[in-house]
C-alpha cells in the first residue's frame, strides 16, 4: 500500500507540473522572448505573491497580466497608463 500511495503521488505531482508548464506555455504563446516573464508571473501567482513588471510600452507587460488573469479566472489589475507612476510613487 505504501508503494502505491507513492506512485500516486508521483502521477498527482507530474499533472500539476504538466498543468503549470501548459499554463506558462499559454501565457507566452506568440509573444517574442517572454518566457521568464511568463513563469515569474506563474511562480507570484501560484505562491500568492505579487509581481511588479515594468518596462518600455509594447513589452507585452498588460497583455501578459490579462492572459494570467484569463487563466485564474480573476480580474486584472493595471495602472492608469496617465499616471505619473515612476516620479509619484516609484523612489528608488
Amino acid at each position: 500500500e505504501g508503494s502505491e500511495g507513492q506512485g500516486k503521488n508521483v502521477l498527482v505531482q507530474r499533472e500539476m507540473v504538466d498543468q503549470i508548464e501548459g499554463m506558462i506555455e499559454q501565457l507566452e504563446q506568440g509573444l517574442v522572448e517572454r518566457g521568464t516573464e511568463a513563469r515569474l508571473l506563474t511562480l507570484a501567482a501560484l505562491s500568492r505573491n505579487h509581481l511588479l513588471l515594468i518596462g518600455p510600452p509594447g513589452t507585452a507587460k498588460s497583455e501578459l497580466s490579462r492572459r494570467l488573469s484569463s487563466a485564474f479566472e480573476v480580474k486584472s489589475i493595471e495602472p492608469d497608463p496617465f499616471d505619473a507612476f515612476p516620479t509619484d510613487s516609484y523612489h528608488p
